[in-house]
């Protein structure tokens, strides 16, 4: 099957390749019950500026998006921890990554998998997570 690579951008040079950010180095904090602000880690991993949420206003416990390493495109996944619930899954999480999974399988963009989640937020609604779990499982 033929497919279109993402176009690639080139690395804007007042973002040095070899930039070194030593907040990474204490932005997660070493007792494990802290919180600590996820889009922030993303943004400093990334490609200065390219960091493109989607969908902030729904599924919050979970961060999806686009962004760049030196001008190359990917997908992001990650667990808001900050979040009330602790960024565990709720049912609207999961369909949220599902989604952005299936977009990224679409144009074949790698992914940036940040995993920080305590599991599966259970309810009493109607819609359980565990269903929507299952679908992005296959």
């Amino acid at each position: 099957m033929w497919y279109e690579a993402p176009p690639v951008l080139p690395p804007n040079p007042a973002d040095r390749i070899d930039r070194r950010e030593e907040e990474l180095f204490t932005i997660i904090p070493r007792k494990r019950t802290t919180t600590f602000d996820m889009r922030r880690a993303i943004r400093l991993m990334c490609d200065s500026g390219t960091f493109f949420e989607i969908g902030p206003l729904w599924g919050t416990d979970q961060i999806v998006g686009f962004v760049r390493f030196n001008g190359y495109p990917m997908g992001v996944l990650a667990s808001d921890c900050r979040h009330a619930n602790g960024g565990a899954l709720t049912a609207d999480g999961c369909d949220k990554l599902r989604r952005h999974l299936d977009l990224c399988d679409l144009f074949h963009l790698p992914l940036l998998n940040l995993i920080d989640n305590p599991g599966f937020a259970v309810a009493s609604s109607t819609r359980s997570p565990a269903r929507s779990a299952k679908a992005l499982s296959g």
